[in-house]
Protein backbone atom coordinates (compact mmCIF):
# COMPACT_ATOMS: atom_id res chain seq x y z
CA UNK A 1 0.00 0.00 0.00
CA UNK A 2 1.38 3.52 -0.95
CA UNK A 3 1.91 6.01 1.73
CA UNK A 4 1.30 9.44 0.53
CA UNK A 5 3.47 12.46 1.79
CA UNK A 6 4.21 16.54 2.20
CA UNK A 7 7.15 18.21 1.43
CA UNK A 8 7.65 21.16 3.38
CA UNK A 9 10.14 23.66 3.94
CA UNK A 10 11.54 25.93 6.78
CA UNK A 11 13.47 28.90 6.10
CA UNK A 12 16.00 29.95 8.96
CA UNK A 13 17.77 33.43 8.43
CA UNK A 14 17.48 35.21 4.95
CA UNK A 15 18.96 34.90 1.77
CA UNK A 16 19.43 38.86 1.46
CA UNK A 17 22.74 38.67 3.60
CA UNK A 18 23.77 34.99 1.74
CA UNK A 19 23.52 33.17 5.19
CA UNK A 20 19.72 31.58 5.06
CA UNK A 21 19.10 28.29 5.06
CA UNK A 22 16.29 25.95 3.94
CA UNK A 23 15.52 22.94 4.99
CA UNK A 24 12.86 20.75 3.09
CA UNK A 25 11.31 17.97 5.30
CA UNK A 26 9.38 14.62 3.32
CA UNK A 27 6.29 14.68 6.00
CA UNK A 28 4.27 11.31 5.55
CA UNK A 29 0.57 10.30 5.71
CA UNK A 30 0.92 7.64 8.38
CA UNK A 31 -0.34 7.70 12.17
CA UNK A 32 3.35 7.37 13.35
CA UNK A 33 4.32 10.24 15.63
CA UNK A 34 7.88 10.34 13.65
CA UNK A 35 5.76 10.95 10.58
CA UNK A 36 5.28 14.55 11.45
CA UNK A 37 7.74 17.90 12.11
CA UNK A 38 6.12 18.39 16.00
CA UNK A 39 6.43 22.47 17.48
CA UNK A 40 9.03 20.97 19.27
CA UNK A 41 11.10 20.48 16.46
CA UNK A 42 10.91 23.94 15.46
CA UNK A 43 11.81 25.50 19.14
CA UNK A 44 15.03 23.09 18.94
CA UNK A 45 15.83 24.05 15.07
CA UNK A 46 15.41 28.32 15.82
CA UNK A 47 17.80 27.97 19.17
CA UNK A 48 20.26 26.15 16.98
CA UNK A 49 19.84 28.90 14.35
CA UNK A 50 20.37 31.52 16.83
CA UNK A 51 23.48 29.75 18.32
CA UNK A 52 25.01 28.42 14.90
CA UNK A 53 28.35 29.06 15.60
CA UNK A 54 28.25 26.74 18.60
CA UNK A 55 27.29 24.18 15.94
CA UNK A 56 29.75 24.31 12.77
CA UNK A 57 33.11 21.85 12.95
CA UNK A 58 30.94 19.56 15.19
CA UNK A 59 29.75 15.91 15.92
CA UNK A 60 26.03 15.90 15.99
CA UNK A 61 23.92 13.12 16.70
CA UNK A 62 20.06 13.35 17.32
CA UNK A 63 18.00 10.93 19.05
CA UNK A 64 14.30 9.51 18.11
CA UNK A 65 15.53 11.87 14.56
CA UNK A 66 11.67 11.37 13.07
CA UNK A 67 11.54 14.38 10.74
CA UNK A 68 15.10 15.67 11.33
CA UNK A 69 14.89 19.26 11.01
CA UNK A 70 17.20 19.89 14.10
CA UNK A 71 19.52 17.52 12.51
CA UNK A 72 19.38 18.53 9.16
CA UNK A 73 19.76 22.11 10.02
CA UNK A 74 22.74 21.36 11.58
CA UNK A 75 24.24 19.34 8.72
CA UNK A 76 23.59 22.47 6.48
CA UNK A 77 25.47 24.89 9.13
CA UNK A 78 29.04 23.35 8.15
CA UNK A 79 30.62 21.60 5.66
CA UNK A 80 32.74 20.03 8.51
CA UNK A 81 30.03 18.84 10.53
CA UNK A 82 29.33 15.61 11.18
CA UNK A 83 25.55 13.80 11.51
CA UNK A 84 24.13 10.78 12.70
CA UNK A 85 20.38 10.82 12.38
CA UNK A 86 18.61 8.21 14.82
CA UNK A 87 15.43 6.62 15.26
CA UNK A 88 14.39 3.39 16.34
CA UNK A 89 15.58 0.32 14.87
CA UNK A 90 12.36 -0.88 14.65
CA UNK A 91 10.78 2.52 12.77
CA UNK A 92 12.04 1.40 8.79
CA UNK A 93 9.45 3.46 7.42
CA UNK A 94 10.88 6.63 9.52
CA UNK A 95 14.27 5.29 9.14
CA UNK A 96 13.95 5.48 5.49
CA UNK A 97 11.89 8.83 4.95
CA UNK A 98 15.15 10.40 7.08
CA UNK A 99 16.97 9.10 4.21
CA UNK A 100 14.47 10.83 1.55
CA UNK A 101 14.79 13.86 3.71
CA UNK A 102 18.60 14.04 3.31
CA UNK A 103 18.79 13.57 0.12
CA UNK A 104 16.04 16.85 -0.59
CA UNK A 105 18.35 18.25 1.41
CA UNK A 106 22.40 17.72 0.17
CA UNK A 107 21.85 19.98 -3.42
CA UNK A 108 21.87 22.92 -0.76
CA UNK A 109 24.59 21.75 1.87
CA UNK A 110 27.85 23.33 1.61
CA UNK A 111 29.10 20.19 -0.08
CA UNK A 112 27.33 19.04 -2.53
CA UNK A 113 29.60 15.94 -3.31
CA UNK A 114 27.84 14.41 0.17
CA UNK A 115 26.18 11.20 0.18
CA UNK A 116 24.19 9.56 2.96
CA UNK A 117 24.93 6.13 4.23
CA UNK A 118 23.52 3.10 6.85
CA UNK A 119 24.50 0.68 8.85
CA UNK A 120 24.64 -1.68 5.55
CA UNK A 121 27.00 0.78 3.63
CA UNK A 122 30.71 -0.65 3.10
CA UNK A 123 32.58 1.19 5.85
CA UNK A 124 34.68 3.09 3.15
CA UNK A 125 31.20 4.80 2.18
CA UNK A 126 30.50 4.84 5.47
CA UNK A 127 34.00 6.77 6.23
CA UNK A 128 33.70 9.38 3.65
CA UNK A 129 30.05 9.95 4.35
CA UNK A 130 29.17 12.90 6.82
CA UNK A 131 25.49 12.04 7.11
CA UNK A 132 24.27 8.67 8.88
CA UNK A 133 20.97 7.27 9.36
CA UNK A 134 20.93 4.65 11.65
CA UNK A 135 18.77 2.30 13.92
CA UNK A 136 19.18 2.97 17.23
CA UNK A 137 16.63 2.05 20.38
CA UNK A 138 17.06 3.65 23.51
CA UNK A 139 18.57 1.65 26.80
CA UNK A 140 19.95 -1.20 24.60
CA UNK A 141 23.71 -1.52 24.73
CA UNK A 142 24.11 -5.51 23.86
CA UNK A 143 26.76 -5.72 20.81
CA UNK A 144 24.49 -5.68 17.47
CA UNK A 145 24.32 -3.53 14.59
CA UNK A 146 22.04 -1.05 15.80
CA UNK A 147 23.56 -0.91 19.41
CA UNK A 148 24.49 2.58 20.81
CA UNK A 149 28.67 0.70 21.69
CA UNK A 150 28.63 0.07 17.52
CA UNK A 151 27.64 3.04 16.91
CA UNK A 152 29.71 5.18 19.13
CA UNK A 153 32.97 2.63 17.67
CA UNK A 154 31.96 3.47 13.84
CA UNK A 155 31.78 7.43 14.90
CA UNK A 156 35.44 7.20 16.58
CA UNK A 157 37.40 4.80 14.50
CA UNK A 158 35.23 5.97 10.63
CA UNK A 159 35.46 9.68 11.71
CA UNK A 160 38.34 10.02 14.27
CA UNK A 161 35.88 12.08 16.07
CA UNK A 162 33.52 12.43 19.06
CA UNK A 163 30.56 13.58 19.34
CA UNK A 164 29.85 16.87 20.41
CA UNK A 165 26.05 17.70 20.90
CA UNK A 166 23.39 15.18 21.17
CA UNK A 167 19.41 16.76 19.97
CA UNK A 168 16.61 15.06 20.61
CA UNK A 169 12.75 16.98 20.37
CA UNK A 170 10.09 16.20 22.24
CA UNK A 171 11.76 12.53 23.36
CA UNK A 172 10.45 12.87 26.21
CA UNK A 173 6.35 12.15 25.53
CA UNK A 174 5.41 8.79 26.64
CA UNK A 175 7.31 8.22 30.73
CA UNK A 176 7.80 4.59 30.23
CA UNK A 177 10.74 5.76 27.44
CA UNK A 178 12.51 8.24 29.99
CA UNK A 179 14.50 6.02 31.89
CA UNK A 180 16.02 4.31 28.74
CA UNK A 181 16.61 8.07 27.05
CA UNK A 182 18.56 9.07 30.23
CA UNK A 183 20.11 5.56 30.12
CA UNK A 184 21.69 6.22 26.46
CA UNK A 185 22.33 10.04 27.30
CA UNK A 186 24.78 8.94 30.27
CA UNK A 187 26.17 6.42 28.52
CA UNK A 188 27.44 8.63 25.56
CA UNK A 189 28.64 11.08 28.31
CA UNK A 190 30.66 8.49 30.78
CA UNK A 191 31.75 5.91 28.21
CA UNK A 192 32.12 8.10 24.90
CA UNK A 193 32.07 12.04 25.51
CA UNK A 194 32.09 13.14 28.68
CA UNK A 195 31.82 17.09 27.88
CA UNK A 196 29.24 16.11 25.11
CA UNK A 197 25.61 18.07 26.04
CA UNK A 198 21.97 16.68 25.78
CA UNK A 199 19.75 19.90 23.67
CA UNK A 200 16.62 18.74 23.80
CA UNK A 201 13.00 20.73 23.94
CA UNK A 202 10.41 19.38 26.29
CA UNK A 203 7.07 20.02 26.32
CA UNK A 204 4.82 19.98 29.19
CA UNK A 205 1.95 17.35 29.10
CA UNK A 206 1.35 16.99 32.88
CA UNK A 207 2.48 19.05 35.81
CA UNK A 208 3.21 15.62 37.51
CA UNK A 209 5.39 14.19 35.05
CA UNK A 210 9.18 14.83 35.97
CA UNK A 211 12.88 13.66 35.10
CA UNK A 212 14.85 14.80 37.86
CA UNK A 213 14.98 11.77 39.87
CA UNK A 214 16.20 9.94 36.64
CA UNK A 215 19.15 12.42 35.87
CA UNK A 216 19.89 12.65 39.80
CA UNK A 217 19.79 8.77 39.63
CA UNK A 218 22.34 8.46 36.20
CA UNK A 219 24.17 11.51 38.07
CA UNK A 220 23.62 14.10 35.72
CA UNK A 221 22.15 17.55 35.32
CA UNK A 222 19.82 19.83 33.50
CA UNK A 223 19.87 23.56 32.96
CA UNK A 224 16.99 25.42 31.57
CA UNK A 225 17.27 27.97 28.54
CA UNK A 226 15.23 30.98 28.10
CA UNK A 227 13.46 30.93 25.25
CA UNK A 228 13.80 34.86 25.80
CA UNK A 229 17.47 34.47 24.25
CA UNK A 230 15.56 33.64 21.02
CA UNK A 231 15.62 36.56 18.81
CA UNK A 232 13.50 35.29 16.34
CA UNK A 233 9.52 35.26 16.80
CA UNK A 234 8.80 31.57 17.65
CA UNK A 235 4.74 31.66 16.08
CA UNK A 236 6.48 32.90 12.53
CA UNK A 237 7.58 29.52 10.19
CA UNK A 238 7.24 29.32 7.22
CA UNK A 239 6.24 26.06 4.68
CA UNK A 240 5.05 25.76 1.23
CA UNK A 241 1.59 26.21 0.49
CA UNK A 242 1.53 24.68 -2.73
CA UNK A 243 3.35 21.81 -2.04
CA UNK A 244 1.23 21.20 1.19
CA UNK A 245 -1.31 19.67 -1.90
CA UNK A 246 1.34 17.94 -3.52
CA UNK A 247 0.80 14.66 -1.82
CA UNK A 248 2.40 12.24 -4.09
CA UNK A 249 2.99 8.33 -3.68
CA UNK A 250 6.46 7.47 -2.18
CA UNK A 251 6.71 4.29 -3.47
CA UNK A 252 6.24 5.36 -7.04
CA UNK A 253 8.80 8.40 -7.03
CA UNK A 254 12.60 8.41 -7.17
CA UNK A 255 14.94 9.95 -4.48
CA UNK A 256 16.66 11.70 -7.94
CA UNK A 257 13.04 13.03 -9.32
CA UNK A 258 12.42 14.09 -5.58
CA UNK A 259 15.59 16.13 -5.65
CA UNK A 260 15.01 17.83 -9.09
CA UNK A 261 11.40 18.76 -8.28
CA UNK A 262 12.17 19.94 -4.84
CA UNK A 263 15.28 21.82 -6.28
CA UNK A 264 13.04 23.81 -9.26
CA UNK A 265 10.52 24.36 -7.03
CA UNK A 266 12.66 26.40 -4.22
CA UNK A 267 14.23 28.03 -7.42
CA UNK A 268 10.65 29.49 -8.80
CA UNK A 269 8.72 29.82 -5.57
CA UNK A 270 8.12 33.79 -4.81
CA UNK A 271 6.44 33.76 -1.94
CA UNK A 272 5.47 31.72 1.47
CA UNK A 273 2.21 31.24 2.96
CA UNK A 274 2.49 31.66 7.20
CA UNK A 275 1.52 29.09 9.58
CA UNK A 276 -0.83 30.29 12.02
CA UNK A 277 0.33 29.10 15.25
CA UNK A 278 -3.37 29.28 17.01
CA UNK A 279 -4.91 27.38 14.27
CA UNK A 280 -1.84 24.81 13.61
CA UNK A 281 -0.60 24.26 17.02
CA UNK A 282 -2.89 25.64 19.85
CA UNK A 283 -0.70 27.38 22.28
CA UNK A 284 1.25 24.39 22.09
CA UNK A 285 4.52 26.46 21.63
CA UNK A 286 3.80 28.09 25.04
CA UNK A 287 4.25 24.87 26.55
CA UNK A 288 7.96 23.98 25.16
CA UNK A 289 11.13 23.87 27.53
CA UNK A 290 14.79 24.23 26.29
CA UNK A 291 16.58 21.81 28.31
CA UNK A 292 20.41 21.40 28.61
CA UNK A 293 21.43 18.05 30.06
CA UNK A 294 24.99 17.01 30.70
CA UNK A 295 27.37 15.16 33.39
CA UNK A 296 27.31 16.60 37.39
CA UNK A 297 30.32 18.29 37.78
Amino acid sequence: METSSNIKTFSFGTKDDGNGRTITIKELLDPSYGCYVWPSAFVLAEYIWYKRRGFQGKVIVELGAGTSLPGLLCTSLSPTNHTVLTDRSNFLLVLQNIKDSVLLNIPFFNDTTDTVSDYNNPENEKRKSRIWVRGLTWGEFVNDEDCLPVLLNDIETLWGRKIDWLLGSDTFYDPKDFEDIIGTIAYILVYHSPDAKFLTTYQERSSKRSIQYLLDKWNLECRQISLSELRTDLEKYTIDDDTQQNQVGSNDVSDDTHINQTKDYLESKKHHSQINPSAAYGNSIESIFLLEISLKQ
